[in-house]
């Protein structure tokens, strides 16, 4: 009875891995970004990533096929009962829990016979008295089925204990093998997985990623040649212009002049508005001199 109730445990196990490798997928994705940007889709970023993914599927693979999945049969060979003090703390713990959830229930029974015999409602003062009178406590807490309770706290005391047991031993893995890896050994699988320790190669194996595809190179170059064309022609028609008005300064004058006079010979034509007081007035009805 007691190992029935773990043969579904390996469902919230997968559910369990299927969230971390996704978290922690997430993060890692994050901080590569963040660091390697300079480097976006160059040989040397996508290579890098591939050897990152590659460490962390292995380890999510060995933690789950491997590791957890040991714990998880060790578990299912049980019983396992090691502390013994620690088991009977924890079910007299159990079976107090369970006795007062049956007290309050047949408490809750004999509040609803009473109402209905006499038609009153149970008072929180009469609860109170009631818990004071020995005879009637002594009926409410006398528990028809000892065996039966014991038997199942047992079985709960020993789920609890293997559940904590459990998740300790699947959380203590992941901590002691996966995290240390990374934050040991990551740095090396990828100089290693690059080539970047390979003697005299290394430094020719790093230039080689870190070199622009040549589609790419020859895009960059002609928008760079682009870009200096039109700053070398904007550059010449300042030039232009600066010398045309320092040579003829009455052309900007008059070209001022024609312009402020095309402007009010625009508006020249058009009525004034009239204020809103003098709507109702007309032309006519002006006094003239």
């Amino acid at each position: 009875m007691m190992l029935d109730t773990l043969k579904d445990w390996g469902k919230p196990l997968g559910l369990f891995f299927n969230t971390l490798e996704g978290q922690i997928h997430d993060q890692i994705k994050s901080l590569f970004d963040k660091h390697f940007s300079k480097w976006a889709k160059s040989t040397f970023q996508v290579r890098a990533w591939e050897i990152v993914e590659q460490m962390l599927n292995m380890n999510f693979h060995q933690q789950r096929t491997t590791m957890a999945d040991e714990n998880l049969n060790d578990e299912r060979e049980g019983p396992y009962i090691f502390h013994q003090d620690i088991f009977d703390a924890e079910k007299a713990n159990t079976l107090d829990n369970y006795n007062q959830a049956r007290l309050r229930a047949r408490l809750n029974i004999y509040k609803k016979t009473r109402e209905r015999r006499t038609g009153k409602v149970m008072t929180t003062t009469d609860e109170d008295r009631l818990r004071k009178d020995e005879k009637a406590m002594t009926v409410l807490n006398r528990e028809p089925y000892l065996v039966e309770i014991g038997v199942v706290a047992q079985v709960t005391t020993y789920y609890m204990l293997a559940v904590r047991r459990f998740h300790d031993a699947v959380c203590m893995r992941i901590e002691s093998k996966f995290y240390k890896q990374l934050r040991t050994q990551l740095r090396d699988e990828m100089e290693n997985g690059l080539g970047l320790n390979d003697g005299d190669e290394g430094h020719r194996n790093a230039v080689r990623l870190l070199a622009e595809e040549p589609a790419r190179y020859n895009q960059r170059k002609e928008l760079v040649g682009q870009q200096q064309s039109l700053l070398k022609g904007k550059k010449i028609l300042r030039e232009l212009q600066h010398k045309h008005y320092d040579s003829n300064p009455s052309s900007a004058a008059s070209t001022g002049s024609r312009a402020s006079y095309a402007s009010g010979a625009a508006f020249a034509g058009m009525p004034t508005p009239l204020h809103e007081g003098m709507d109702g007035v007309r032309e006519s009805s002006l006094p003239h001199r």
